[in-house]
């Protein structure tokens, strides 16, 4: 069944029940309007989304960024989870994500939850409204924000997609009782190439590893941005697994092989 919108009836909308759900997380709640001024002269949805669109808020939280990261690269995606495609007079914004067997609707007024006149969760440098309200309905699609915390990038890449998930092991007996012969080159090109053709998208999960030395975290899931060859050979010892890293601090800038101080040729 087809999910609709009501009709703009430009009388501000207010999600009480989101309030109360929500309460005491945030200093205020500002309308985004207000927070940012420049993104009601521009679409709602741009038609090319970027990276650059969305960072890190206030509020030390990654796993959104991650998603979002991995998922410009497939617009209508995005655009999918979008019911309401134009800026509303009335903070009214309709979205739709997946569970069970079906879409569901989400309802979100377009009030931005604010720490010391800061944006608490996801951002936008460049003043775009859809990361926001994005992640604001996928937090009501749990209930709340606080109950983001616990989500893992597969749960989320599942939601917005509708598509089933698949864990692999990085122990390549385990990962070959899945199909996948992580030891062979020939898996990691063949899985970029997926990739680059929109079939697949993937993280990966810094589980029982010691990497801060590194700048990476442990426990900590990547967003895989391409999977590529350093010289043009199908070794496995030559393949490099870009992901993306939703941390801004110092400390976790990447540090380890192949980073971009290092290897300027690289992609960021």
């Amino acid at each position: 069944m087809s999910i609709s919108e009501v009709p703009d009836s430009g009388k501000v909308f207010q999600d009480k029940v989101f309030e109360e759900d929500n309460d005491g997380i945030a200093d205020e709640w500002s309308r985004i309007g207000d927070v940012y001024p420049d993104g009601a002269k521009q679409p709602l949805l741009p038609e090319t989304f970027s990276r650059e669109q969305f960072g890190q808020g206030k509020h030390y939280e990654c796993f959104m960024l991650s998603t979002l990261a991995t998922l410009v690269r497939y617009p209508d995606v995005i655009r999918h989870c979008f019911v309401t495609k134009k800026v509303r007079q009335d903070g009214r914004y309709t979205f739709q994500f997946f569970r069970g067997k079906e879409w569901v609707k989400v309802e979100i007024d377009d009030r931005i939850a604010m720490e010391d006149e800061e944006v608490l969760y996801s951002c936008s440098p460049t003043e775009h409204w859809w990361p926001l309200l994005l992640e604001k309905a996928y937090a009501k699609f749990y209930t709340g924000y606080s109950h983001l915390e616990g989500c893992t990038l597969q749960e989320t890449f599942h939601d917005l997609t509708g598509f089933p998930v698949l864990n692999i092991p990085m122990d390549a007996k385990l990962a070959k009782t899945a199909g996948a012969d992580v030891a062979e080159g020939s898996y990691w090109l063949d899985l970029a190439q997926r990739i680059q053709d929109g079939v697949f998208v993937a993280s990966v999960l810094t589980k029982d590893m010691d990497l801060e030395n590194m700048g990476l975290q442990g426990d900590q899931q990547y967003g895989v941005l391409d999977i590529f060859s350093l010289t043009g050979t199908s070794s496995v010892s030559d393949i490099i697994v870009h992901m993306h890293n939703p941390f801004e601090d110092e400390e976790y800038i990447y540090k380890g092989p192949m980073n971009p101080r290092t290897a300027p040729g690289l992609p960021n």
